[in-house]
């Protein structure tokens, strides 16, 4: 009787399901080639890498601008010259304001200026991962973390001259989840104002937005992981040109991106399978066949693609190495990377009751638990935890809560799962691939909770009752400003901190002259100034090791972490010499 209940509303989801206009078959080729500026350097890097050519840099601009010319030729060869026009302005004004951002707002932040740097400028200076390791402050994570955004990163930024400009991979991946995610909602039903409003609200969940201007990896997650889901979704239920094409890309990609990535892909592999057999009265047993025969080769090319080619460091290098493959996160020897990070009210929870804790909390960028907040309202400080890229309790917004609470009170009231088989789907997917994570309480790993709402409402907005309608609308208005106070917040910080390190160097070159300094870390510090050379007229030789000795006086302090704290010092010398002191 399930089996019959679940065919019964797809074939109605089938029957009410409008004739595709041109847009929607542009939205998803739009969003392959976006997925691709990130997934071709990435690809051909880790290739060329593989292969052992040394001076790669020449062969891989050549290889992905080739790719990206025949690319474009392929998937809008169809479009008149009018529309190819108007499509180029639009891809070269989004990709043009990426970078402007990108080069204006700097990397500040923890991870970004530790260990993120340590690979990056490692292969920026000829260092090859997959046959030597990589010098670097904590080798653990540089040599054995998954590392295709560093070699975009690294392509991108030798290639155009500016180390700000490789953290664009997360603009160009929220993009290609807008233009999937705005597809996906008019080929469910949803038009005009609503469609715009959910667009940009999955586009900048929270988590994108905080990690936009860093190199952070969880919200390049979040953009894969939406289009993930929703791809998966569409392969079941309304598949057309490119869902299978995009999902694998997608999944290869969130694969060699982060652990998680490759974890969260394997169990949305599993439902999506489960629900192919739910539903198999619906095909003739040929028909069953070739389609699980098509989701096994898709899912196997995407895992494949993930593990032996982008991923095949740390992967493959970690069990030639002796390790686990997931090393340091799982393995004999893992490293415990949690227990200082994970808030004192946390600690000695199950997994549920972690979630509901960080649920129903403020939003806070710090360890220590602050208060259950009452949904729809807002705080001063929880609007300056919104400016980390890393919010340790309530990471899904200030609006999240009460939204989410919402949304499912009104899709249980409509009893939402009616002729809405693709959005229990979807949900199932998002739960699923979500709480398989011992530390879904924290958002930056768990950053797909953040479609919830998104599916909850759509049965909602999309309903005859004016009543309904209306409540969901007010939902969604809600939904957005969450999200936008989320990037707003995120810029913010981003621009104010940049402009501080900007006056910094500026005010070092007015005491002591512009010139070549070396740069001498504090012993508690861990990060990077050496991407910051050059500004201000202050080139910087190198960074040396913290001296064991105190440092004389007439050093230059820098520090940009929230307390103001040094974090360098810099000294005036040649570099062509030895560093003074």
């Amino acid at each position: 009787m399930a089996v019959d209940a679940a065919v019964v509303m797809m074939e109605r989801e089938e029957a009410g399901a409008s004739h595709l206009s041109a847009l929607d078959g542009i939205l998803p080729a739009l969003s392959v080639f976006f997925v691709c500026t990130v997934w071709v350097p990435a690809a051909v890097a880790a290739v060329l890498l593989l292969v052992g050519i040394r001076a790669w840099w020449m062969p891989a601009e050549v290889i992905s601008v080739s790719v990206f010319v025949l690319l474009w030729r392929l998937l809008f060869r169809n479009l008149s010259r009018k529309q190819t026009l108007s499509l180029i302005a639009i891809v070269l004004g989004s990709i043009l304001a990426a970078a402007v951002v990108s080069i204006f707002c700097y990397d500040l932040s923890v991870d970004g200026r530790c260990y993120h740097a340590d690979a990056i400028l490692a292969l920026l200076q000829g260092v090859n991962p997959i046959y030597s390791q990589i010098p670097a402050v904590q080798p653990v994570y540089s040599n054995h973390y998954p590392k295709a955004t560093w070699y975009f990163a690294a392509l991108a930024i030798h290639t155009f001259h500016n180390y700000q400009l490789g953290k664009i991979y997360n603009f160009l991946l929220v993009f290609a989840c807008g233009a999937y995610a705005w597809s996906f909602f008019r080929r469910h039903g949803l038009r005009g104002k609503y469609s715009v409003m959910l667009t940009i609200v999955t586009a900048l969940s929270p988590v994108a937005a905080a990690q936009m201007m860093t190199y952070y990896v969880d919200g390049a997650i979040a953009s894969l992981m939406t289009l993930i889901v929703m791809t998966g979704v569409n392969i079941l239920f309304r598949p057309i040109r490119f869902d299978r094409a995009l999902f694998a890309l997608s999944a290869s990609l969130a694969i060699a991106i982060k652990f998680t990535g490759g974890v969260y892909v394997a169990v949305a592999v599993c439902v999506m399978i489960a629900a192919r057999l739910l539903l198999r009265r619906r095909y003739p047993a040929t028909e069953l066949r070739r389609a699980l025969l098509s989701d096994v080769a898709n899912a196997g090319a995407a895992i494949c693609l993930g593990v032996l080619v982008l991923g095949f460091d740390p992967y493959v290098t970690n069990v030639r190495q002796g390790l686990h493959p997931l090393y340091p996160v799982l393995g004999p020897n893992r490293v415990d990377v949690m227990s200082f990070n994970t808030p004192p009210v946390l600690l000695h929870r199950n997994r549920p009751l972690k979630f509901l804790i960080s649920f129903f909390s403020q939003t806070s960028d710090v360890e220590t638990w602050k208060v259950i907040k009452v949904p729809f309202t807002v705080s001063k400080q929880e609007l300056h935890s919104l400016t980390a890229p890393d919010a340790r309790l309530g990471g899904w917004g200030v609006f999240f809560s009460g939204v989410t609470l919402g949304s499912l009170a009104l899709f249980l009231l409509m009893k939402g799962w009616r002729r809405n088989a693709s959005l229990v789907l979807a949900l199932v997917l998002v739960a699923a691939t979500s709480f398989i994570n011992p530390e879904c309480w924290w958002a930056r790993y768990t950053p797909q909770i953040a479609l919830i709402p998104v599916f909850l409402l759509l049965p909602g907005l999309r309903a005859e009752s004016g009543r309904a309608r209306m409540i969901a609308s007010a939902l969604c208005v809600f939904l957005l400003f969450n999200s936008l106070l989320s990037a707003g917040a995120a810029a913010e910080g981003s621009f104010l901190q940049s402009e501080k390190l900007d006056r910094a160097f500026a005010a070092i070159a007015s005491a002591n002259g512009p010139g070549e300094y070396w740069a001498y870390r504090d012993p508690k510090s861990l990060f990077h100034y050496d991407q910051f050379s050059g500004h201000g007229g202050i080139v910087i030789c190198g960074q040396l090791e913290p001296p064991r000795t105190p440092l004389p006086s007439g050093g230059f302090s820098i520090g940009q972490n929230r307390r103001d704290e040094t974090e360098v010092v810099l000294f005036k010398g040649g570099c062509s010499s030895a560093p003074p002191y």
